[in-house]
């Protein structure tokens, strides 16, 4: 049932989409009109129209997969403190969201999907619509493993006090896995670096995944 929901508020952002390309689409048609009364041979302007269809469509895409993700976001954001506390018994004291950072040994900038702030841990939390392994070990060395490394730059100023005597963990968080996967191995590659892994049920509900009894995310020291 849940996973239902979470299916119908998709589709009804798949509709809405549609909708608001309804006047491309027929300006583009209009356009493949004129061509042909123009004395344009009836193929080009056929070709014509089937390029600017797939332009509208890879937008259409785009758009809705943002959608998509912000939505994610919002709903890891909005569990993250549930769900801390009642697996693993993390008091969270604040969440943000789309947390702009950059690396200090590359100046190479990025983000972290959903941050997560307790007195004693700070968690990070990878968010994916779609999730493959490859998504997991890039966020674990990239971000988990080389915190000390990282500096906001997000507009927010955000401060983490006694950052040298927290520890780090970090966790994913998912809709669905990739054709070219499964949910056990995306599990499996999950406990081998260590993370917690949060599957989006619906809009109000997520649940831990991990196979393991007893599973704590590993916690790593900020240098």
């Amino acid at each position: 049932m849940a996973d239902d929901n979470l299916k119908d508020a998709l589709a009804q952002m798949t509709k809405a989409f549609k909708q608001m390309t309804k006047e491309l689409i027929e300006a583009a048609e209009r356009q493949a009109k004129e061509l042909i009364e123009a004395g344009d041979r009836q193929t080009e302007a056929a070709e014509r129209q089937a390029k600017i269809n797939q332009k509208i469509l890879n937008r259409l895409e785009g758009r809705e997969g943002n959608r998509m993700g912000r939505l994610a976001e919002s709903i890891v954001a909005n569990m993250s403190q549930w769900f801390m506390d009642k697996y693993f018994s993390i008091d969270v004291k604040e969440v943000f969201r789309e947390v702009k950072i950059e690396f200090r040994s590359s100046n190479k900038k990025s983000d972290i999907d959903v941050l997560a702030i307790s007195d004693r841990v700070i968690i990070v939390i990878e968010v994916k619509t779609t999730i493959v392994e490859t998504n997991i070990t890039e966020f674990t060395n990239k971000v988990v493993k080389n915190f000390s490394k990282v500096k906001f730059t997000d507009k927010r100023d955000i401060q983490i006090p006694n950052l040298k005597n927290k520890k780090v963990c970090g966790g994913i968080a998912f809709i669905g896995v990739d054709k070219g996967t499964t949910e056990d191995k995306i599990i499996a590659t999950a406990e081998k670096n260590g993370l917690f892994v949060m599957k989006i049920m619906d809009k109000k509900s997520v649940e831990l995944c991990n196979t393991k009894d007893n599973y704590k995310p590993k916690r790593h020291k900020i240098a």
